[in-house]
Formats: C-alpha cells, sequence, structure tokens
C-alpha cells in the first residue's frame, strides 16, 4: 500500500507516529501563526472553538471542530504549504482525531485551544509553541497510559 495513502486503521504504533507528526510539526505552525494570524483569522478561531463547546459528548462533532482547527492555524501562518498538508492528509488526520477525540473527551482540547487563542491574540509565538507542545505530551501520556507504547506489541 502507498504510504501516502490516508489511512484505513490506525493501530497503536501509527497513532504514535501520527503523534510525533504532531510533535514536528504543531508546535512550530502554531508559533508561525501566532506571529501571522489576522484578526478575520483569530475570529474563526473563536467561532471554531465556539461550535467546538457545543458538540456536547459526540466526539465525532467534536473531531470534526478539532480538525478544523488545525486547519485554521495551518492558514493563519499564511505559508500555503502547510495548508495544503492539511488537505493532503485530511482523512488520516480525521482517523486519527475522531479516535483521540473518542478516548479523550473533549474538554481536553477545548482546554489548550483556549490557550492558543489567547497565545494568538497576543501575537506570542513562545507561548503558541509551548502550549501546543504541552498539548501533544498529554495526548501522548494519555495514549501511553491507555493503550501501553509501541514496545508493548
Amino acid at each position: 500500500m502507498n504510504g501516502m495513502l490516508p489511512v484505513v486503521a490506525l493501530g497503536k504504533v501509527d497513532l504514535r507516529y501520527f503523534l510525533e507528526l504532531r510533535t514536528i510539526l504543531d508546535a512550530d505552525m502554531v508559533a508561525l501563526a501566532a506571529t501571522r494570524a489576522e484578526p478575520g483569522q483569530l475570529d474563526q478561531t473563536n467561532q471554531c472553538i465556539t461550535r467546538h463547546e457545543q458538540c456536547g459528548e459526540d466526539s465525532l462533532k467534536a473531531a470534526a471542530c478539532d480538525l478544523e482547527s488545525h486547519y485554521l492555524v495551518a492558514e493563519a501562518t499564511q505559508n500555503p504549504f502547510l495548508t495544503q498538508l492539511y488537505v493532503i492528509f485530511k482523512d488520516t488526520f480525521r482517523f486519527a482525531l475522531n479516535d483521540i477525540v473518542s478516548t479523550m473527551g473533549i474538554e481536553h482540547a477545548l482546554y489548550y485551544y483556549r490557550k492558543l487563542l489567547a497565545a494568538f491574540q497576543s501575537h506570542n509565538a513562545a507561548e503558541a509553541r509551548t502550549v501546543m507542545q504541552a498539548h501533544i505530551q498529554d495526548t501522548v501520556n494519555c495514549f501511553q497510559t491507555e493503550r501501553g507504547t509501541a514496545e508493548d506489541e
């Protein structure tokens, strides 16, 4: 199977690799977005957070909002290559985020997205990076606890 095609099912190892990708990509992406986000993009991000809050226990809707948040951050970087990554890997991201949200719940992401929005509003790249690193590390820790590490396979 072509490794660039969207993943049909993410196992323990594959989700770990997805989280590695996020560790590498997302922390620097949010830092760049914090320096470049325009007022309209901040409004869109705030509206997305509001929609996310209204998802209740619907993890599929929450995961869709989560994916939208990632895409909006990519757009806020003003870098078309970063935005295009989310288009190319949309199905893979959606599948992984469905898994993450159904395991961790909705409040986990909302907590960090609210902090990211504040960092964006103050154009604080360092704070945005720190918040995203903490968000990803919390996710990694949760999955290590829930499912064990890749070495357990």
